[in-house]
């Protein structure tokens, strides 16, 4: 079982990721779900980790912010960013940034 303090550091984590996820979000601009455009499913194939979206084999924040320049139009999305789509939905938003930050903060 985990501590009361280990609890507490999980928790703090969690938030930090969290809000830097907010912090990243505003500062690329996207104000709102309502202005980000889905973007289509590509045929995928080959095994990938889920996540890891610069393919350097670990997923870390270094994806997150990966993700969150496809979905500012900074950077095109190729089959390999579908294929390892975080929440294997088929599309990138900023539900995949939020959902690969809470799997690191579980971590």
């Amino acid at each position: 079982m985990h501590t009361k303090s280990q609890r507490i550091f999980r928790g703090i984590r969690v938030a930090t990721l969290g809000s830097l996820c907010v912090v990243a979000s505003f500062a690329l601009g996207i104000h709102t779900a309502g202005d980000i455009a889905p973007i289509a499913s590509l045929q995928a194939d080959g095994p990938a980790r889920e996540g890891d979206m610069n393919d350097d084999s670990t997923v870390n924040i270094q994806d997150v912010i990966e993700i969150l320049e496809i979905v500012r139009g900074n950077t095109q999305t190729t089959a390999h960013h579908l294929r390892v789509d975080p929440n294997t939905d088929g599309q990138l938003t900023i539900d995949d940034a939020i959902h690969l930050l809470q799997t690191l903060a579980a971590l």
